[in-house]
């Protein structure tokens, strides 16, 4: 699922939903407030989302995501 929510929209919605939280706070947080702030309706956030829980939690994971380092893939060759 993670591929309709990327894109010109998801990162929006993400800066909206990261910019109300500050400013508003988590409990006053609504979709249509995100979906105005986005540009967009609040359909479209439920579409791509379903809820506002579910956007907040893929803004979280994307902060995350953000913040850590990649993880090696490849083992260490032993020194020489």
């Amino acid at each position: 699922m993670a591929s309709t929510r990327s894109g010109p929209m998801s990162t929006h919605v993400h800066a909206a939903g990261r910019e109300l939280t500050a400013e508003v706070g988590r409990d006053a947080l609504t979709v249509l407030l995100i979906a105005q702030r986005a540009g967009t309706t609040p359909s479209t956030v439920c579409r791509r989302w379903g809820g506002l829980q579910e956007l907040l939690s893929d803004v979280a994971v994307e902060r995350l995501r953000g913040l850590t380092p990649p993880r090696a893939t490849t083992a260490r060759r032993p020194p020489t």
